[in-house]
């Protein structure tokens, strides 16, 4: 079974996790799913619920796994490359533009893949990014860059969508730029 969620958490030096805000969506869900499968679904998200945890179950959770995806290849990588919080970013034209184009060309990427994603999907993470977030948002990957650790989740929010879109002929010049300049 296939998960996501989305908390605004950290780690702290003694591996502890801290939950930031009081807000957790949790996701579940099994591609492409035979009735044992969705009956299994079903019976994880009534324990979940039994255990007054909120959750949902994914109708798709493909679609829902990489609409978290492409908001993170753009959030991540722009907030790591240029050691900026969302404020600072958000005030450079030519970085929010950065951030779109990021977006779609992790968009694209997963829509050659088959994913079900819609445009509105960009649509909706670039609204996020320039009016919802917090001006002293930070994202993982700039906290670890900044902390001077070699294991990032660079590979993940760039070299993979370097490395399928090149598979798959898909334009990823930005998200190769920012790979090369940071890896």
């Amino acid at each position: 079974m296939d998960s996501l969620i989305y908390i605004l958490s950290y780690t702290k030096e003694d591996f502890s996790v801290v939950q930031k805000e009081n807000f957790a969506d949790i996701k579940i869900g099994i591609s492409n799913a035979n009735e044992r499968e969705k009956k299994a679904v079903e019976d994880v998200y009534q324990l979940l619920r039994g255990a007054k945890v909120d959750c949902v179950a994914a109708e798709d959770i493909e679609a829902e796994i990489w609409r978290k995806y492409i908001f993170n290849c753009a959030y991540n990588v722009l907030t790591a490359h240029y050691r900026e919080n969302v404020g600072e970013l958000r005030a450079d034209a030519k970085k929010r533009e950065e951030f779109r184009r990021l977006l779609q060309e992790a968009y694209d990427v997963g829509k050659a893949k088959g994913v079900h994603l819609e445009e509105e999907d960009i649509v909706r993470h670039q609204n996020r990014f320039e009016n919802k977030l917090a001006d002293d948002a930070t994202s993982s990957l700039q906290r670890d860059v900044e902390a001077g650790k070699r294991n990032t989740e660079l590979e993940t929010f760039c070299g993979y969508i370097v490395r399928v879109g090149r598979e798959l002929g898909v334009d990823v010049s930005l998200t190769e730029k920012f790979y090369r300049m940071d890896s």
